[in-house]
């Protein structure tokens, strides 16, 4: 059990990794520390089955928790902590997957909850398509519904009008979680951006797969056909990237394009001039 004497080496691997990320290597050489004696084939395994349950992440060599699964077990364990940029510094994250990615996303929007509080959040996307990733579309129904909870309010353009993009609107839309399809042409598709504060995380998928989305969207086919060709899409690996920029006279600029289409408080106003 994790916390106590006696545990497995999958909860070993987990109390290692709460404290900092690391390695494979890094995380058999702490283990033998504690008079652990495994192979490298026992630790891979291990480190596996945890990547496929999503209880870590891996950014190129290194393992981390995932702050969503720290999130859904226990209000116990805080929010791990992110390097974030400095003023006008951006940091660069790449993945080879689409599920990885969006699991990188959550992990950084939790850590920019804690540490930025209910600040509002303003999203961009031409189609909201992350829902149809597979292994990530109840992840994604939790993101979309916290903020009604949390009494935090969230401003979602999504640029495409088709009735996919209408339907994700029409689905997770409420009072605090609000969306409209509206064009920004500023934007480009490709693009998938969240603003928080003075940070900006900018997702970017690559063109090929921009333009495959759109085609199956904008397809004359019914819902549930377009929903299972993204499924299919998006089951295949693509590499993409996001930036996280700190920057507050851009963060509030994007933040004045996203807020076109909505009726902002006015404390939320005020601080986006």
């Amino acid at each position: 059990m994790i916390g106590s004497s006696r545990k497995n080496l999958k909860e070993e691997i987990i109390e290692l990794l709460l404290k900092k990320p690391a390695s494979s290597k890094n995380i058999r050489t702490q283990l033998k520390h504690k008079d652990i004696n495994v192979t490298v084939q026992a630790v891979y395994k291990q480190l596996n089955t945890l990547l496929e349950s999503e209880v870590i992440l891996k950014n190129k060599k290194e393992y981390l928790i995932n702050n969503e699964w720290i999130k859904n077990i226990s209000k116990i364990i805080d929010i791990q902590d992110i390097e974030l940029p400095e003023e006008g510094e951006k940091f660069t994250y790449k993945f080879n997957s689409l599920q990885n990615l969006d699991a990188h996303w959550k992990h950084m929007t939790e850590a920019f909850n804690k540490i930025l509080g209910n600040e509002p959040m303003f999203l961009y996307s031409y189609h909201q398509f992350w829902i149809y990733t597979p292994t990530r579309e109840e992840s994604e129904r939790k993101f979309a519904g916290e903020f009604l909870n949390k009494k935090q309010y969230t401003f979602y353009v999504i640029g495409g009008v088709t009735d996919l993009d209408k339907k994700y609107r029409n689905s997770f839309k409420d009072s605090y979680y609000k969306v409209e399809n509206y064009s920004i042409k500023s934007l480009k598709e490709k693009e998938h951006i969240l603003v928080i504060g003075q940070f900006i995380i900018n997702v970017r998928v690559p063109d090929d797969i921009t333009k495959e989305i759109d085609s199956i969207y904008k397809t004359d086919k019914d819902i549930l056909n377009k929903e299972q060709q993204l499924k299919e899409l998006l089951s295949e690996n693509h590499k993409s990237m996001f930036t996280i920029e700190n920057n507050l006279l851009k963060a509030n600029k994007i933040k004045r394009k996203i807020a076109q289409p909505f009726a902002l408080p006015l404390e939320i106003k005020q601080k986006i001039k």
